[in-house]
């Protein structure tokens, strides 16, 4: 899923992987935001594309603030936590999560 992180985005937590090329960040960006909460995106800094990495498996947006990040050294997994309630089945604990997804 494409996404753009604009210029009025907030941005409130970065990490670079090991390779070089690719970084993760969180950002709270009022423009396209869906949910109104900080959301986590990757970025290919070789190609430019901006992918969601705080979403369900399906691809479906977050619906809780996403908080702290991190991506590997591969840049393809990133592991993030998140107050959300729609990224697994059955998440009714009420309390931030942690998440680890592989990066498509």
């Amino acid at each position: 899923m494409a996404a753009t992180v604009g210029d009025s985005a907030e941005l409130l937590d970065v990490d670079v992987d090991e390779f070089p090329g690719t970084v993760a960040l969180v950002a709270a960006d009022d423009r396209g935001d869906t949910n109104g909460m900080a959301d986590a995106f990757v970025r290919d800094l070789r190609t430019g594309a901006v992918q969601r990495g705080g979403v369900a498996d399906d691809g479906t947006r977050s619906n809780g603030r996403t908080g702290l990040l991190t991506i590997d050294a591969s840049g393809r997994t990133v592991s993030f936590d998140s107050g959300a309630d729609n990224l697994v089945p059955g998440d009714a604990n009420g309390r931030t999560d942690v998440f680890t997804r592989r990066l498509r």
